[in-house]
């Protein structure tokens, strides 16, 4: 369960980076 949650919060982060670039 942690491990999705984390890697949840990284896509959303590499999300918004790429919305950004």
């Amino acid at each position: 369960m942690k491990m999705i949650f984390h890697q949840d919060k990284i896509f959303n982060l590499l999300k918004n980076s790429a919305e950004n670039l």
